[in-house]
Formats: C-alpha cells, sequence, structure tokens
C-alpha cells in the first residue's frame, strides 16, 4: 500500500507540473499575440489619430485606464456651457473620444468653442491621462455635434503589459 501512495504521488506531481507549464506556455502565448501599450503608442500622435475610429473599434479595452478616463473627460466636457446633453467618452488602449452635442450660433455657441478649445481639452492634457488631441465639428442634422480624439498619456503599466 505504501509503494502504490509513493507512485501516486509522483503520477500526481508529474501532472501538476504539467498542467503549469501548459497554463505558463498558454499565458506567455496570448501576452505575444498582444501588443503592449508601449507598442501600439509607438507611431507618432498625427499618425494615431489618423487611424483613431480604427483603433476605437479595433483595440480591446484597457479597463484600468479607459473607464477612469472616460469619467475624467466626461467631467471636464460637462462644464461646457450651452452644451445640450450629457457628452460622451469612450476609451480603448490608445485612444479616447468624447462627442457632445453643442448650441447653432451666437454666443453660446463661441462660448462653448471656447470653453472645449481653450479650457476642457487643455484640462483633459494636464490629468496625464491623455496627450494629444484633435477636435472636429459636424453638423448632420442642423444640431452642431463636436468630437475630441484624444491619445494616450504616459501612464504607469497596464493590465496588458503584464
Amino acid at each position: 500500500m505504501k509503494v502504490g501512495g509513493v507512485w501516486f504521488r509522483i503520477a500526481a506531481g508529474m501532472l501538476l507540473v504539467g498542467a503549469l507549464a501548459q497554463a505558463m506556455a498558454t499565458r506567455d502565448a496570448s501576452q505575444q499575440r498582444r501588443p503592449s501599450v508601449r507598442a501600439l503608442l509607438a507611431a507618432s500622435d498625427a499618425a494615431i489619430l489618423d487611424d483613431a475610429p480604427h483603433r476605437l473599434g479595433a483595440e480591446p479595452r484597457d479597463a484600468r485606464w479607459a473607464f477612469p478616463t472616460e469619467e475624467a473627460l466626461t467631467g471636464l466636457f460637462a462644464r461646457i456651457p450651452g452644451r445640450i446633453g450629457l457628452p460622451l467618452a469612450r476609451c480603448a488602449t490608445t485612444v479616447c473620444r468624447i462627442t457632445g452635442r453643442l448650441p447653432s450660433a451666437g454666443p453660446e455657441r463661441r462660448a462653448a468653442d471656447h470653453a472645449i478649445t481653450y479650457g476642457a481639452i487643455p484640462a483633459a492634457i494636464r490629468t496625464g491621462r491623455v496627450r494629444t488631441a484633435l477636435v472636429r465639428y459636424s453638423s448632420p442634422d442642423a444640431t452642431p455635434r463636436f468630437a475630441v480624439w484624444f491619445v494616450r498619456g504616459p501612464f504607469p503599466k497596464t493590465s496588458f503589459d503584464g
């Protein structure tokens, strides 16, 4: 009976070592398939912003960065005078977009444009979570809209960097 117990322990130990080796290999392979944030940010900010719509849809979400950044951007852009409704922020791994609606004309519109350009964008960059912005305005239906794209700023270790 003692001999069976020893062989059982040896076999169980070998199975455990094999399972651990397989788990480590799978984890290493999955990390190699996913580029690091640093690799994704290696392009120039202009190239990242040119590709921002694609990146926002194609990149995985880095939850440790995305959620607090979305919250910070929403808070900053919610202070825009004359805006219509709440702005909507969405982040992936290297880019964020915040969108909202603006007054159509007059002093309210000028105040909103000024607040975006000289208030919300610089304040967002000062948080350190984002570093570059690109503003786009559109009026698909008589209500002017804004979209501000941001490139991720220098931020310590992410959930995708291991």
